[in-house]
């Protein structure tokens, strides 16, 4: 029974993290125990576990008499955590660069490829190039040996998304930069590590302020 309601628990956390991340709830909403309970078809006791534990990831709050939210953070709040994200980013492609072998390469140049299949154009669709553009960066820091900081880096990284998901979520069209993305690429595949820990901070750091600015105008 224990393990039946894990499994229940996870369950629920995992549908109500996506839903949360794909922009159905926005933040400040209130996630009532209740309408979810009936949604997700379980009992009160997996909903109530998953959303505390929804709570560590940052993207859920609770408060006395007002239950459980989605996170709203000021703009401080927002460039802190996005800054943090670089941080984390650009310490775990090092440790990947260092680490990397002939399959992280691979993964790399497959990613690549498929991201180049999109972004070749002036203008790219939005919706189809965020998924190729995660798992391009996802692919860079794949060969980081620390697998508490790559749990912390994926933690951040879906945070990021989020953001970055609901800030261009009425945008159909953006620039694509596979130049960038290629320097990149062969930058961390030629162990340049300083090179490329330079290009990647550039290429997160620019557009901040103007995602923040987006994100609290369409949040």
């Amino acid at each position: 029974m224990a393990e039946e309601k894990q499994t229940l628990s996870t369950s629920c956390f995992e549908t109500i993290k996506s839903a949360i991340l794909s922009g159905e709830f926005l933040p400040g909403e209130r996630l009532a125990c209740e309408q979810l309970k009936e949604r997700l078809g379980v009992g009160m006791s997996p909903v109530r576990e998953a959303l505390a534990k929804l709570t560590a990831t940052e993207l859920v709050t609770f408060q006395e008499h007002k239950g459980y939210q989605v996170k709203k953070m000021n703009a401080q709040e927002l460039k802190d955590n996005i800054l943090s994200f670089i941080e984390i980013e650009s310490l775990a492609l090092g440790l990947a660069i260092d680490a990397g072998d002939d399959d992280w390469e691979g993964s790399i140049v497959s990613a690549l490829h498929r991201l180049q299949k999109i972004e070749c154009g002036k203008k790219v669709d939005f919706s189809s190039w965020a998924p190729l553009n995660a798992a391009f960066h996802n692919a860079l820091v794949s060969a980081c040996p620390l697998k508490a900081l790559s749990r912390i880096r994926g933690e951040f990284h879906l945070r990021h998304q989020w953001v970055v998901r609901l800030a261009f979520q009425s945008v159909n069209e953006l620039e694509g930069n596979f130049k960038e993305h290629r320097q990149l690429a062969e930058l961390a595949m030629a162990k340049k590590s300083d090179q490329a820990i330079s290009l990647l901070r550039t290429h997160m750091t620019d557009g901040v302020d103007e995602l923040i600015e987006r994100f609290y105008g369409t949040s």
